[in-house]
C-alpha cells in the first residue's frame, strides 16, 4: 500500500507525543513493506542542507531517519489555520497535485491543526482515510477541554457553547457554527474514527452522537524497555516528572506539594524541555532553586526514557486539563513505575480500573502535599501498586491494528468490529 500521514507537526521540530505516536507507525508501516510519507507543518525556518522544493511551489521535502516527509511552511498560510478548520483553495490544488503524483491508497490523519487544507484535498481526490484522535482539537480550538475561565468545558454543543464562553474579542459565535460543521465533516467522512482511550471516545460521543469510534490504544516500544533490576528496597524515594514543562502541566503545584513534605530521603526528578513560556520558566526555575532536594534535568531522548523511569519510585502526572492517554504514564507501566495522576482523562480512569496508583484532585496543592506525605509515609505501597500495574498494548499491536484498517477502507468493507 501507499500511505500518507497527516499531522499538525513533526520531527525534528516538535517532540511531543502525537509525534512519537506517528513515527513509530510510519516505521512499522514501512517494515511491513508499505510505501509511507508524512505530510506535515513547519512552524520555523527550513534549513536548506535538509530541505528542498517538493513538487510544488509550497511543498518542501526531507527524510527523516528513512521516512520521506513533505511540508508546508506556516509562514505560507494563514495565521487561523492554528484554530480554524477551513481551507485554503490554492493550497488544497497543490497538494492534490502531490496525491495524484503519488497515488495513496489510503491517509492517516493523526492531528488537523494546520492540515485541513490537505484534510480537504484528500477527500476532494476520493482517497479513504483513517482520523486518529490524540486530543479534543477538532471540538475545541483551545483542544484542552478547559474554558477560557478556567473550568472544564461540559461540551461544544454543536459549537454554542464556544461562541459564548470562550469567544475572543474579535471573533463572532457564527464562526463557531462553522467550524463545528467543518468538525462533524471531516469526522463524518473518515473510514474509521480511532480514540486512544475510552476517555476520549465518550466525549467524543457526545460532541458527534452520529458518528462511531474506535478505541486503540497508543503503543509502547517494548524493545525499549528496562525495568529495575534492584528489590525496589530503597532508603530514598524518587518522585518523578517526565513530559513538556508548560503552564498546562501543572507542575508548579507538584513542587509546591513536594516542598511541604519533610523529609531528607525524598527527591523530585523534573525531566523535560519548557514550551515557549518564558513567565512561566522562570516561575518553575524559581522554585526548583527554593529546594535542594528538586532536581531540573534536561528533556530525555525517546530512547533514554526508560532509563529515566527506572530511577523513579513513582511518576507524577499534576496536569490541569484533561490527558487524553499520556504515553509516559504507559511506558511507566511497562517499567514497572506506578504514578501519582490528576483526576482528569484517561491516566485517572486506569488507575481507579485497576488500583495500580493514585488519583489526586486536579490543582489542589493541599492534596497533592497529602498524596506525597501518604507515599513517604508508607513507601509499601508503591510496592502493592507495582503489583496491579498492567502491561500496556505493544506498538507492534497498534501498527497490526491500523494496517488492518487500512486495507480495510481501501476495500470499503468493515470486517473488524
Amino acid at each position: 500500500m501507499r500511505i500518507l500521514i497527516i499531522v499538525h507537526q513533526f520531527y525534528p521540530e516538535y517532540s511531543g507525543g502525537t509525534e512519537k505516536v506517528t513515527f513509530g507507525l510510519a516505521k512499522l508501516a514501512q517494515k511491513a513493506g508499505h510505501f509511507v510519507r508524512v505530510l506535515t507543518c513547519v512552524t520555523g525556518e527550513l534549513n536548506s542542507d535538509t530541505w528542498e522544493q517538493g513538487c510544488s511551489e509550497y511543498l518542501w521535502d526531507t527524510t527523516y531517519q528513512g521516512i520521506p516527509v513533505s511540508a508546508i511552511r506556516s509562514a505560507d498560510i494563514d495565521a487561523s489555520a492554528e484554530y480554524s478548520l477551513g481551507h485554503d483553495v490554492p493550497l488544497v490544488g497543490q497538494i492534490s497535485q502531490l496525491l495524484e503524483l503519488e497515488n495513496y491508497d489510503v491517509c492517516h490523519v493523526m492531528h488537523a491543526m494546520r492540515m485541513a487544507s490537505a484534510i480537504q484535498a484528500v477527500q476532494n481526490c476520493n482517497i479513504p482515510y483513517i482520523l486518529s484522535l490524540t486530543d479534543f482539537y477538532l471540538p475545541c480550538y483551545r483542544i484542552n477541554y478547559i474554558r477560557q475561565e478556567g473550568n472544564l468545558c461540559g461540551g461544544s454543543q454543536g459549537g454554542v457553547n464556544c461562541g459564548t464562553k470562550c469567544l475572543l474579542p474579535d471573533w463572532r459565535p457564527a464562526f463557531f457554527l462553522d467550524r463545528y460543521s467543518m468538525a462533524q465533516k471531516i469526522v463524518e467522512l473518515a473510514q474509521y474514527v480511532v480514540c486512544p482511550s475510552e476517555y476520549v471516545a465518550a466525549l467524543y460521543s457526545q460532541e458527534f452522537p452520529d458518528a462511531k469510534f474506535k478505541v486503540v490504544a497508543h503503543g509502547i516500544d517494548l524493545s525499549l524497555c528496562r525495568i529495575r533490576e534492584n528489590d525496589h528496597k530503597v532508603d530514598e524515594i524518587v518522585f518523578g516528572y517526565l513530559g513538556s514543562i508548560g503552564p498546562v502541566k501543572g507542575l508548579e503545584i507538584l513542587i509546591e506539594a513536594f516542598q511541604q513534605v519533610v523529609g531528607d530521603n525524598l527527591r523530585l526528578n523534573i525531566c523535560g524541555g519548557f514550551v515557549n513560556d518564558d513567565g512561566y520558566e522562570k516561575t518553575i526555575r524559581n522554585l526548583v532553586s527554593l529546594d535542594e532536594r528538586v532536581n531540573l534535568l534536561p528533556a530525555v531522548n525517546p530512547r533514554e526514557v526508560f532509563d529515566v523511569l527506572q530511577t523513579f519510585d513513582l511518576l507524577c502526572i499534576p496536569s490541569v486539563v484533561p490527558e487524553t492517554f499520556s504515553l509516559v504514564f504507559h511506558e511507566a507501566m511497562a517499567a514497572q513505575v506506578p504514578a501519582m495522576v490528576s483526576a482528569l482523562g484517561a491516566p485517572q480512569y486506569h488507575i481507579e480500573t485497576y488500583q495500580c496508583g493514585s488519583v489526586v484532585p486536579a490543582g489542589d496543592r493541599r492534596a497533592w502535599t497529602v498524596a506525597l506525605e501518604t507515599v513517604a509515609e508508607r513507601p509499601e505501597l508503591l510496592a502493592s501498586w507495582r503489583d496491579e500495574l498492567p502491561l500496556p498494548l505493544r506498538i507492534e499491536e497498534e501498527a497490526f491494528i491500523y494496517q488492518t484498517l487500512y486495507l480495510q477502507s481501501t476495500s470499503q468493507t468493515s470486517v473488524v468490529d
